[in-house]
């Protein structure tokens, strides 16, 4: 049996959830293929579409990943977000919604909004602050993912999907289908 990290448990059934949603044929011919194939297949798609310098070799059981490469991605992108201002520090956000410090981290810890860290910082999705989206709705989204970490709920509300029409969370909220955001942060919260 195979043990993986909550994250990467996370990120196997996020692939799985994908694959599942084409049609049966396309799901059957994957299924169908010799459980060796399809990891290869897996692992080079991986590859090709990640930026963590994953290397896969046929015959090796396990990638070589360059951490340092990952690290400096990530803290690249997640840089971008801050100068982006799509996350804010708690004074941002509590100055553009006029709420309380108090009633800022009463929201958090009801899991109605979420945090994200960058190095020792602690920052907010601005989203939280749109005026085109309604809040609430926001936060009870927020509160269906539960306990999964800040960055996998950032990547579930900003990520397109496809029982979404391609749309993000986020988007589809802005389009008004909260039922259809909240059938899929139910799903993404039980992968």
């Amino acid at each position: 049996m195979v043990f993986l990290d909550p994250e990467s448990e996370i990120a196997l059934r996020s692939a799985v959830g994908a694959a599942s949603m084409f049609s049966q044929k396309a799901t059957r011919q994957l299924l169908d293929l010799p459980d060796a194939a399809l990891g290869r297949l897996l692992k080079n798609g991986l590859a090709q579409v990640s930026d963590l310098g994953v290397q896969v070799h046929i015959g090796r059981t396990r990638p070589t990943v360059d951490i340092k490469a990952f690290e400096a991605s990530a803290a690249h992108s997640r840089e971008a977000l801050i100068e982006s201002g799509e996350i804010v520090s708690s004074d941002k956000l509590i100055n553009a919604l006029g709420l309380t410090r108090q009633a800022l981290s009463k929201a958090v810890l009801a899991k109605r909004m979420f945090t994200v860290n960058v190095g020792t910082k602690v920052f907010y999705p601005a989203f939280y602050a749109r005026s085109d989206i309604d809040r609430k709705k926001v936060e009870e989204i927020t509160k269906l993912l539960g306990d999964l970490p800040g960055w996998t709920k950032w990547q579930f509300f900003t990520t397109a999907k496809g029982s979404l029409d391609k749309a993000t969370p986020l988007e589809a909220l802005e389009q008004g289908k909260f039922e259809a955001v909240k059938k899929a942060a139910a799903a993404f919260a039980e992968r």
